[in-house]
């Protein structure tokens, strides 16, 4: 949405990947913010949900 803040709480993060930045809360506290390809890159605590979800979509289709 240009020139507009929206905050999204999504469960699955492919509804988010597409968002110019993405904050990550775990525990109250803010542990990363960037872009879904830096957040990637990064492989903190967003890489291993987004690995745990593509390997959970690969093992459904299976």
């Amino acid at each position: 949405m240009a020139s507009r803040t929206v905050i999204t709480i999504a469960y699955r993060l492919s509804t988010v990947s597409h968002c110019n930045w993405i904050s990550v809360i775990a525990g109250r506290v803010l542990t990363e913010l960037a872009s879904h390809d830096k957040l990637l890159v990064f492989k903190g605590g967003y890489y291993r949900l987004w690995q745990q979800q593509i390997n959970f979509r690969t093992e459904k289709m299976k």
